[in-house]
Order: structure tokens, then sequence, then C-alpha cells
């Protein structure tokens, strides 16, 4: 499992542990095998196991211009508003990477937040794990995306991110 999800078998084993210890899965021993099962359907299990997750986003890096290659994902307010009613400002483009990724891009590329504020360019979010791994679509899956903005203030983002929550089943924030 480490091997596929890019992550050490610590953090695994520790991701592993928790779940198991909180009753969202349990653990099956077969031989030198372990299994994973989960002990509820799919609207259950994230209802149950979203207090435990957190946000993907490790670290933020602003650039020059906009990169493009094949594992850059569209993330952040761009990525919400391609599936919802929420607009997506110019300088709200965002892009996922993995950390393995971000240490590629060259140091004279990376400007300031200030500089960014001022002239524009583009938004990196590194990641903590390998956003193409849960993606096939050209942007970030769902739940990752709701993770990654859950605490943003700005209420049409959280009218944007409930009907991720609505079409998952989880439950819809209260703005009052």
């Amino acid at each position: 499992m480490s091997k596929k999800l890019r992550l050490s078998k610590a953090t695994c084993s520790r991701a592993i542990k928790d779940l198991a210890d909180s009753g969202v899965i349990e653990i099956k021993n077969e031989g030198t095998n372990k299994w994973i099962i989960s002990r509820f359907d799919k609207p259950e299990f994230l209802r149950k196991a979203y207090s435990r997750m957190k946000s993907p986003v490790k670290r933020v890096i602003y650039v020059k211009n906009e990169p493009s290659g094949p594992h850059l994902l569209q993330s952040g307010v761009k990525a919400l508003s391609s599936i919802s009613m929420v607009g997506a400002k110019e300088y709200d483009r965002g892009i996922a990477v993995s950390a393995r990724i971000a240490s590629t891009i060259p140091a004279e590329y990376i400007i300031s937040k200030r500089e960014f504020e001022d002239f524009g360019g583009s938004v990196i979010e590194v990641w903590s794990y390998a956003p193409e791994l849960l993606s096939d679509n050209g942007r970030v899956d769902d739940i990752s995306l709701l993770l990654s903005l859950d605490n943003d203030p700005d209420e049409r983002i959280q009218m944007g991110l409930d009907e991720i929550r609505e079409k998952h089943g989880l439950p819809v924030k209260d703005y009052e």
C-alpha cells in the first residue's frame, strides 16, 4: 500500500491504526497478509472518518508564470469553480503538486506572496501526497478539494463546498 500511495510504511501504518482504533475500518490477518476492510458503505465511511482527515496542503508556493505538465492538477477555487456555481477570479489559479514535483521548480521562478499580489502569477499548492493518485480528470478529487478549502472563511466558497458535501453525503455547514 505504501508503494502505491508513495508514502512511508510508518505513515500508512499510523493512518491504518488510527482508523482501526476509531472503528472505521477492520484489519483482518490472513497469514502474512493484512486486509483492510471498511465497516461502512462509502457515505457512512466518509461521515465517520471525515473528522480524522486533514487538509492535504502542506505549503503554498507562488511562481511567476503558470506551469504546465502531466502531474499538475487544478486545485483550490479554480477547481471548485469547475464543479460548482462558484466563479473563479484571475488570481484564483491553483495547481496541486507533490513535494517531489515541487522540489523541481527552479528557484528563479518562485516569487513572494507580495509579488504575486502585485504582479500576478500562479499559486502552487504542495500536497502531503501525490494528488494525481486520486484524480482522473485534470483536477484534484472532491474530498481532497473539500479538505483543502474547508476552513476558508469566504461564504461563497463554503456554499460551493456544500455541493461536494451533499454529493458525498457529508453534513452541510451552518453559516450562522
